[in-house]
């Protein structure tokens, strides 16, 4: 599962909404989960990062990110985790790259960033630096808020529906007709595989902005929260999908996007 919490999940110090986020999460118990807007998790001692991982059982990991919009990733407390490297230097908020068992002897790599919201030329980077070690010849998953809008998914009325300061995002420089896709189609080159299209076929769903109208000025029905596998967890998908309910309607800005496979954490 990934999920953009919004803020920490908190509205001026109030945290109803991360009980709600919790709450969601716990409906579809994940052995792997990565969080992203991980504000405050790491004020107090640690304190929000603690309490997510006595209630879900899992183990976290945090990446302090210099702009405040920490990274998290958490995984379930019965897996053994192999290796850990956490990035701030390369990346606008933050990227976590953890390397965990799998019940066959086999690891796999599962990486939990938050790429830049401000243009695609970022992004490429970000996805550039992201993909700089094959990581396509085993077991990966790469997941996580990457502000990016899909090759085929490229509807500039969605984008012109944006307020004037969030649709420079979207478009190339000095642009208001061509979509900046290269991050996605970086990722795709690179091997990996879209996961969430891969098993919808053409019926890939939004992600933001959720019914909350409290917020979404930044999103018109768009996807931007991926989950994205290599060739082996491709093989391995058995569904994939965006969580859309009561509860995940008003809990933040963004929907969770979740997937299920045929392989075990060991």
């Amino acid at each position: 599962m990934t999920y953009n919490i919004l803020n920490g999940g908190q509205d001026n110090f109030n945290y109803d909404r991360l009980d709600k986020i919790i709450a969601a999460i716990k409906s579809y118990n994940p052995d792997v989960l990565a969080i992203q807007e991980a504000m405050y998790f790491r004020q107090n001692k640690m304190q929000i990062l603690f309490r997510l991982e006595n209630e879900l059982n899992m183990r976290g990991f945090l990446a302090e990110a210099n702009t405040g919009q920490d990274v998290a990733l958490f995984i379930n407390k019965q897996a053994t985790i192999e290796e850990c490297e956490i990035d701030t230097i390369h990346f606008h908020h933050a990227m976590i790259r953890v390397k965990v068992r799998l019940e066959t002897g086999k690891s796999m790599i599962v990486v939990s960033t938050h790429l830049c919201p401000y243009g695609g030329e970022n992004r490429l980077k970000e996805v550039l630096y992201l993909t700089r070690n094959s990581i396509t010849d085993s077991y990966a998953v790469v997941m996580g808020d990457l502000n990016s809008l899909s090759k085929g998914e490229k509807n500039i009325e969605t984008i012109l529906n944006l307020p004037s300061q969030y649709q420079f995002r979207h478009f190339f420089p000095a642009s208001k007709t061509e979509i900046d896709t290269r991050a996605m189609e970086t990722l795709e080159l690179s091997g990996m595989i879209d996961l969430h299209k891969y098993f919808k076929k053409n019926d890939v769903d939004y992600s933001a902005p959720t019914k909350n109208e409290r917020y979404g000025d930044e999103f018109s029905k768009m996807r931007v929260d991926y989950i994205w596998g290599s060739p082996w967890v491709a093989s391995a998908l058995i569904n994939c999908d965006t969580l859309k309910n009561e509860i995940t309607d008003y809990s933040s800005d963004h929907y969770p996007v979740v997937c299920e496979l045929s392989i075990n954490l060991k």
